[in-house]
């Protein structure tokens, strides 16, 4: 339960930004850090109906990574690091 519950907060949030940008929504996706927390949820919402998809599974540790979009300098570190 608490795994929907985080997953729809993060759905919300988007949804959010999403709708702040108006009658431009697609510039959400020029900021590096938007397109991350996408993909990140996109992936968390993929059925695991086989075994194929267990992989994606794995990819919701990236969820934690999203925790670093609230934290401008935690970005700047993240960022050098994958430089």
């Amino acid at each position: 339960a608490l795994d929907k519950f985080v997953i729809g907060f993060f759905i919300v949030e988007i949804a959010l930004k999403l709708i702040a940008y108006g009658r431009k929504p697609l510039n959400y996706f020029r900021d590096p850090w938007n397109v991350i927390d996408f993909l990140i949820v996109a992936v968390c919402l993929i059925p695991t109906g086989s075994n194929a998809f267990a992989v994606f599974r794995l990819l919701r540790v990236l969820r934690i990574l999203r925790l670093i979009t609230a934290l401008p300098k935690l970005q700047i570190i993240v960022s050098a690091l994958f430089k």
